[in-house]
């Protein structure tokens, strides 16, 4: 070959190199090794549990909830902030 054409052959690969190097390490290699975390909550997948399961509505009779949060692949979501309401027409949390 040529040496003008190996030049301009080893000129373009280093330059593609160079500009392929900008673009992937433009932010830090640790966001792009970086595991994703799966922190979306599934209402059907998370969990609630109530004890004891039924009692009178006196005002003083208290029950115990636990709510256990979960993504879709099932991992457990912390620190995520749950609001339990109270519907009067059937009675139902």
């Amino acid at each position: 070959m040529d040496k003008k054409l190996i030049g301009l052959v080893t000129l373009f690969f280093l330059s593609f190199l160079f500009f392929l190097s900008v673009v992937l390490f433009n932010r830090p290699l640790s966001n792009l090794i970086r595991a994703k975390e799966d922190i979306s909550p599934s209402s059907q997948n998370s969990l609630m549990f109530a004890w004891p399961i039924e009692v009178r509505a006196d005002g003083k009779s208290s029950v115990k909830i636990d709510v256990f949060v979960r993504s879709e692949s099932n991992k457990l979501v912390s620190n995520k902030e749950v609001k339990i309401s109270f519907q009067k027409t059937n009675n139902k949390i």
